[in-house]
């Protein structure tokens, strides 16, 4: 709204579709040997290189098996379990119970316990149920409806550990200064990482105030999530000078972390909901530097975080200008804050944020900046 060149002139919208998701490309080639056993010449011409090792895989498991084709072995329909929803098989039904169990949705294993956890607000066809059991075991969040005047939000703790590095390269960062320094790039990386989330509790806030009612404390088990993430490294001459000028380096790059997240669906067409982030001042990963993280919210990846690395310049450049453009003085819904974050947005230095953007984006800065 701040931009209607952007409305009116912008380029199509990039759709962005993974065919080598491993996770996805299992259930196409599961399906398509049930329904014609797969010749050899058809694998590559179909699906590409990377079936060979997944199909390698399913004939470790039994799924499928070749005989001068690739023969569908397993037992029932193998469409019957494919999610059309998710990239994850396995997931949660959501029954309400004055219904008499009657089914009223499914959650990816993946969001479940952020999305119906004991206690959690689970709005359907506009109504608002209340979970009150959470059977981890069974799969199964059992509701009863409840016009309550609140909403819960989950406070999740979560970390992440690059397995792999695919590709890395450096921006530029700022000219000399005033003080004729010229700082180092950044690194910018993109690969597989593992994500490991735990929902520790949440927060009940009244609707349309906003206002915390409590903080419920949960005991739920931590998940897992193997995808692709994008990273930037901050080299320490920039933490050092954003410390040095009184700007808090946790708040800053976790406010750069939901702005990134907040424009990245500009850039590829996907809700943000369907990307994650984390950021840490100090990573173990990355040499004990300060690094942002921008994951997919499915497993394996399905090429948001590689269109993100793609098109960083663009992305943090647009980031940079949403800090800029927004009136608010200290962050808001706007530009830095995140309906979505763990930590209830807490905490977040806006200033420090654009700080950051524009050292990496080579503006020109003076020494109030």
């Amino acid at each position: 709204m701040r931009d209607p060149n952007y409305l009116f002139a912008a380029e199509y919208e990039r759709a962005i579709v993974d065919t080598q998701n491993p996770y996805i490309l299992a259930d196409h080639l599961v399906c398509a040997s049930y329904e014609l056993p797969l010749e050899n010449e058809e694998i590559d011409r179909l699906f590409g290189e990377r079936a060979w090792e997944v199909l390698g895989t399913l004939s470790e498991i039994d799924r499928v098996e070749y005989r001068r084709r690739w023969f569908w072995i397993g037992g029932e329909f193998p469409a019957k379990s494919v999610n059309i929803r998710s990239a994850s098989s396995d997931s949660f039904n959501i029954v309400s119970v004055e219904r008499g169990g009657m089914l009223l949705g499914t959650v990816d294993s993946v969001n479940a316990f952020e999305t119906v956890h004991p206690g959690a607000v689970y709005l359907h066809m506009g109504d608002s149920y209340v979970v009150t059991r959470l059977d981890v075991k069974e799969r199964v969040a059992y509701v009863e409806q409840s016009n309550v005047d609140y909403y819960t939000t989950p406070g999740t703790l979560t970390t992440v550990k690059i397995e792999s590095e695919v590709q890395s390269r450096v921006i530029p960062a700022a000219t000399p200064t005033a003080e004729s320094l010229q700082l180092p790039g950044a690194k910018v990386g993109f690969g597989d990482v593992k994500i490991s989330s735990r929902v520790t509790h949440y927060w009940r806030k009244q609707l349309f105030t906003e206002k915390p009612i409590d903080r419920v404390m949960l005991d739920l088990p931590e998940t897992s999530l193997a995808t692709e993430a994008v990273w930037i490294v901050l080299p320490h001459e920039i933490t050092d000078r954003l410390i040095g000028r009184g700007f808090d380096l946790a708040g800053a790059i976790h406010a750069m972390e939901h702005v990134t997240i907040g424009i990245l669906p500009l850039f590829a067409i996907c809700d943000r909901n369907d990307v994650g982030g984390v950021s840490h001042p100090e990573h173990p990963d990355t040499n004990s530097l300060a690094a942002i993280f921008v994951y997919d919210g499915y497993p394996g990846g399905v090429g948001l975080a590689r269109a993100a690395y793609e098109s960083i310049e663009k992305v943090l450049e647009t980031a940079l200008k949403t800090v800029e453009n927004c009136g608010c003085e200290n962050g808001c819904p706007g530009c830095v804050q995140s309906p979505k974050c763990g930590n209830n947005n807490q905490p977040l230095d806006k200033i420090g944020a654009a700080f950051v953007l524009r050292e990496l984006l080579r503006f020109a800065h003076n020494d109030e900046a």
